[in-house]
């Protein structure tokens, strides 16, 4: 019953961080750099795009992977429509980060090798070489639109990353044996979770517009507000610094506006633009939109 362990590193326009997944491996820009593999105690193996598909992806009993939402979204979006790799049946997969987590451990594969004593961590120098070439280069003024320049790594510096990757499969492989597998219920709540995220879910899209726009107006309102109450000192409820200072001016001690840091303001009957600057600041409806032109 041989264990396959395998780890994808891509390159995209798209910050996985903020798009996520699904998004991010749906986009026309990500491509796949490399898949690092090992089938059980075998030496790590690399596979790049134009290599054959390696034949353990389809008689490999149990698939392993840290993360693997990541994976199962490059598979399903890149690997398999454009190189014609076998999908990997739910029912074979297994997630390390997600045994870590049920372990009540950090997910983060180098995290958890350092909670579990494990005798390396992640190469830092292919690691920061992994993130120099997954990300785009600036671009320059007379760039076409379409034009994306990306960092080729010399032959030594692509040696560096395949090796790193290398690294990453073994980490894995050791976090894996280290941990308890998952049980029935939580191994079935995975796919019932691997199931949603590929699926998706149903959104009133006009509710959850209409939601967004009264945010937006709101928040309108409140910096109106407190650009008239503080003559302009301070002009929207996301300045914290300027409502710090603001605060202090008027004789309270401050240091930031957690509910607890506020609520010890407030006890000390503030005068009535303090009282009304704080109360402006919580009813304020959370930014986190990246782009004025999408909020």
């Amino acid at each position: 019953m041989p264990t396959l362990f395998f780890d994808i590193e891509t390159r995209s326009t798209v910050d996985l961080e903020v798009a996520g997944a699904w998004r991010y491996a749906a986009d026309p820009t990500t491509e796949v750099l490399c898949v690092g593999y090992a089938v059980d105690d075998d030496e790590p193996q690399i596979w790049t795009p134009g290599d054959p598909i390696p034949e353990a992806f389809t008689t490999a009993t149990r698939v392993v992977a840290h993360n693997f939402q990541f994976e199962r979204a490059i598979a399903t979006h890149i690997l398999t429509p454009r190189f014609g790799w076998p999908e990997i049946p739910l029912e074979r997969q297994v997630c390390s980060m997600t045994m870590a987590l049920a372990s009540a451990l950090p997910g983060a594969l180098d995290n958890v090798a350092t909670a579990l004593g494990l005798p390396f961590q992640k190469d830092r120098e292919g690691y920061t070489l992994m993130r120099k070439m997954s990300r785009p280069l600036p671009r320059y003024k007379q760039d076409p639109p379409n034009l994306i320049r990306w960092y080729e790594p010399k032959p030594e510096e692509r040696e560096l990353f395949h090796n790193y990757v290398k690294r990453d499969v073994m980490l894995e492989r050791l976090v894996y044996r280290a941990l308890p597998q998952l049980s029935s219920e939580e191994q079935a709540l995975f796919i019932l979770d691997a199931v949603i995220n590929q699926r998706g879910f149903h959104v009133d899209v006009a509710l959850a517009q209409a939601a967004r726009n009264i945010a937006h107006n709101e928040r309108i309102a409140i910096n109106a507000e407190i650009t008239a109450l503080t003559k302009g000192e301070i002009t929207t409820a996301d300045q914290v610094a300027r409502i710090l200072a603001f605060v202090r001016r008027h004789g309270h001690v401050i240091s930031s506006l957690t509910k607890r840091s506020v609520a010890a303001v407030l006890a000390h009957e503030p005068s009535d633009a303090v009282r009304r600057l704080l109360e402006l600041r919580a009813k304020a409806p959370v930014h986190r939109c990246a782009s004025s032109t999408h909020c």
